[in-house]
């Protein structure tokens, strides 16, 4: 949704495996696009379980995704890429609780 009605939109994904926490290893999967980004409001409500641009839709997608990054002891952020548009989204998961 975010790139639809861009006519050179893009959503690219990356991973690190070597991303430092605190002094603990993390996997960081990047989710960006380069959408219209996400005003300050939005980024600040994007998380609760009421949140959504869809209308009718309850937007709980994101909210259900924290709750399970905080279980294993993980993170999701989201953070507006200024002047160049779009948004990014960055996981970051402990190397622990990824499956082998």
């Amino acid at each position: 949704e975010a790139v639809a009605d861009h006519p050179a939109g893009q959503i690219l994904v990356s991973t690190e495996g070597a991303v430092n926490v605190d002094g603990n290893p993390c996997l960081e999967v990047v989710i960006s696009d380069n959408g219209p980004g996400m005003s300050q409001d939005q980024r600040l409500e994007l998380f609760s379980n009421n949140a959504s641009s869809k209308g009718e839709g309850r937007g709980l997608g994101l909210g259900i995704a924290r709750q399970l990054l905080d279980e294993m002891s993980g993170s999701i952020s989201c953070r507006s890429n200024g002047a160049a548009g779009g948004a990014s989204f960055q996981i970051l998961l402990p190397v622990g609780s990824v499956a082998r």
